[in-house]
């Protein structure tokens, strides 16, 4: 092989692991946070006291490293230099995250990642910084990591906390303030009264056998607000930090890296065998570094650039139930200070100048399309936009942008018919296909013994001077079957809005021949 074609595929190589790493890792945006338990009377005295955090912007790896992620950096690594990670590690399957593996194996594999990936490693064996670490067991301080470096590490433990919470403050897990089988990988208990698992005292059915309790895939669980995964639950992981039980009084609040001093490392997020209590985000856990029994996943620096913002992560979609918590950020770069504005279905939200948008999902209405836009002297620019739903709600943008419409014209008459796009829209119609859409139906009792199939539309009440018609069929290509099929049953309402109901004139039930109905408004 020519060295020019060696030296093609390496850089082939390189740009691919890049590729993949850039969409394995979540930007997390900068900020100041409550770190600490929030709950009187709960947890340990090491959670204590709850402190504000200020933390620069940073990458964070969206699951737990994995045993395939760690098999292929780990096959490399011992081909250049990392003797030490021969056979290191295991994992239940290839998307389980790795566990058995010790503190100091978790920071050399990730100096050979960085390698691997052309990036400039983290840990050295000297303040020098002249050799990257590979082998040894070493008790690393902060004199032996390169703050500028490009490549992976492990997250510090303020770092991993802000993560975890997904920009909510004051929960105790990473989605809210119970726990059970649906949100994670751990043992459920009696003993811990947030614990609303339907059975008690046993871990997860799923990832047990004869007893034994074994791991998740490492994306099993819906991520956060941030997109992490599984951040309770499944493997403990290793952070940076050495172990104190006052690290809250005795570190700073500016970016803390953890004491100077100790023998043990800081563990977070809890594990697969172990309680509900052990999985709050709060919640501190420490071993030994030579102990190979964890898990982790990387962190990497998240470099500013100059000039004009760059956005390098913007908000997420969330579909959220009536009351809970919506959380939406942006992580952008450029020449500082940056400011933020933020719409919702293209209207400013005078009180949203922040990087990021957290608010209760109250209201229906607050469904919709936001975005962000970021700007500084040198330009602006605006985020994608993030669909929000709430129960399930949408809003015209909303539906626009779901079609890959960029900004369809609320007022365009497309067919015709005398109905602006978004009046069809309010009234339940697509205002993409012609005002006769055929749609299946309920069916329930009418107040007595007989079935009667039911049509509901949301229907606005601002929407005045227009008539709807509707019609129910058993053919599709026959709509007069069954003349004034339907009527006028009752006005509803979920408490937001309006919901007009229709019903069959003659009982008919689901087992009948299929049935369909269809709504027509007009002027």
């Amino acid at each position: 092989m020519s060295s020019l074609r060696r030296l093609l595929l390496t850089l082939a190589c390189v740009f691919t692991a890049q590729a993949l790493a850039e969409s394995d890792l979540v930007a997390i945006p900068a900020g100041t946070f409550a770190q600490g338990s929030a709950f009187a009377n709960e947890g340990s005295a090491d959670e204590l006291p709850a402190r504000n955090v200020t933390l620069p912007a940073f990458r964070l790896g969206r699951t737990e490293v994995t045993w395939q992620q760690w098999q292929d950096v780990r096959a490399w690594a011992v081909a250049h230099g990392y003797t030490d990670l021969a056979d290191k590690g295991y994992g239940r399957a290839a998307e389980h995250p790795v566990i058995s593996v010790s503190w100091h194996d978790a920071v050399k594999w990730c100096n050979a990642r960085s390698e691997r990936e052309g990036l400039v490693p983290v840990y050295y064996t000297s303040a020098a910084q002249d050799t990257v670490y590979r082998t040894g067991e070493l008790d690393l301080t902060s004199a032996h990591v390169r703050t500028d470096a490009s490549g992976y590490r492990l997250p510090t433990e303020a770092e991993w906390e802000r993560a975890a919470r997904g920009g909510v403050p004051g929960r105790r897990f990473p989605w809210g303030d119970s726990i059970d089988h649906t949100r994670a990988n751990y043992f459920s208990s009696s003993a811990d009264s947030y614990d609303v698992n339907a059975q008690r005292d046993r871990a997860h059915p799923t990832y047990a056998a004869a007893g034994w309790p074994f791991t998740a895939p490492a994306a099993a669980f819906a991520a956060n607000a941030y997109g992490l995964q599984g951040m309770a639950g499944n493997a403990p992981e290793w952070c940076w930090d050495r172990y104190s039980s006052t690290a809250y009084t005795t570190t700073p609040t500016l970016a803390p890296t953890g004491p100077a001093t100790g023998t043990h490392r800081v563990l977070r997020g809890g594990g697969w065998d172990e309680a509900g209590s052990f999985q709050r985000v709060a919640h501190r856990d420490a071993d030994r570094p030579a102990s190979p029994l964890h898990g982790f996943r990387v962190a990497q620096n998240l470099a500013d650039q100059a000039g004009a913002p760059v956005i390098v992560q913007g908000p997420l979609d969330a579909n959220v139930a009536l009351g809970e918590t919506v959380a939406l950020s942006v992580v952008a770069t450029g020449t500082g200070p940056l400011s933020y504005a933020w719409t919702r279905d293209g209207v400013t939200l005078s009180d949203a100048t922040d990087a990021q948008l957290v608010f209760a999902a109250n209201e229906v209405t607050l469904s919709g399309v936001y975005r962000v836009t970021v700007s500084n002297g040198s330009g602006t620019v605006t985020s994608d936009g993030a669909i929000v739903s709430v129960a399930g709600h949408t809003s015209y943008a909303a539906w626009a942008l779901g079609l890959g419409l960029l900004s369809p014209e609320p007022l365009a008459d497309p067919d015709a018919d005398g109905l602006n796009n978004l009046l069809e829209f309010a009234l339940g119609l697509d205002p993409e296909q012609t005002d006769a859409q055929p749609l299946t139906l309920r069916f329930t009792t009418n107040g007595g013994t007989d079935i009667h199939a039911f049509a509901d539309l949301p229907f606005n009440p601002a929407a005045v001077g227009v008539t709807l018609d509707v019609q129910m069929t058993n053919a599709l290509t026959n709509w007069d079957a069954l003349p004034g099929s339907m009527v006028f049953h009752a006005d509803t309402t979920d408490g937001q809005r309006v919901w007009r109901t229709f019903r069959s004139v003659q009982p008919c039930g689901p087992n009948d021949l299929p049935r369909f109905f269809r709504a027509r408004a007009s002027r």
